[in-house]
C-alpha cells in the first residue's frame, strides 16, 4: 500500500460482502454518541462507504475515497471511548465485519444526538442475512 498504509479490507473493496462466521449479536449503550457522529461526518465527506470492524474491545472503521486519488481514512476507538455497555459474539471470535453507507450512520447518529436526554442503545441486524 502507499507509504506503509494497511491494505483495505476484502470486505470494503466487495460491497455487499457477508462477513465469515455466522450467527452473531451486537448490542451497545452509547455514552458518548455526539464523539462519534463528529468522526461519522468526517467519514462521509471521504467516501460513500465504510468499513467497520466490532470487537469486544474496539470499533474500527475504515474508508476508501470515491475519487480514486488514493485517500484513506482509518479510525480505531476503544469499546469504552464509545459505549457504556457493549455486547459483541460471534461464530468469528467474537469479531464483526460490515459494509455500510456512511450516509446511515450519520442518520442514525443524528437521531442519537438529538435525544440526549434518553440513553440510546443500538443493535446490528440482519437484512436479508448481511448485517
Amino acid at each position: 500500500g502507499a507509504r506503509g498504509l494497511p491494505q483495505p479490507s476484502p470486505h470494503l473493496r466487495e460491497r455487499g460482502s457477508r462477513p465469515p462466521g455466522g450467527a452473531m449479536k451486537f448490542r451497545a449503550r452509547f455514552g458518548n454518541a455526539s464523539q462519534l457522529s463528529k468522526l461519522v461526518q468526517t467519514l462521509d465527506k471521504v467516501g460513500d462507504h465504510c468499513f467497520v470492524h466490532l470487537t469486544p474491545d474496539n470499533v474500527s472503521f475504515a474508508v476508501v475515497g470515491d475519487a480514486g486519488d488514493g485517500v484513506q481514512v482509518w479510525a480505531d476507538m476503544t469499546r469504552a471511548s464509545l459505549f457504556l455497555d457493549h455486547r459483541c459474539e460471534s461464530r468469528n471470535n467474537n469479531q464483526i465485519s460490515f459494509t455500510t453507507k456512511v450516509s446511515n450512520l450519520v442518520r442514525a447518529l443524528r437521531s442519537a444526538c438529538a435525544n440526549s436526554n434518553v440513553q440510546t442503545v443500538v443493535k446490528l441486524t440482519k437484512k436479508t442475512g448481511i448485517p
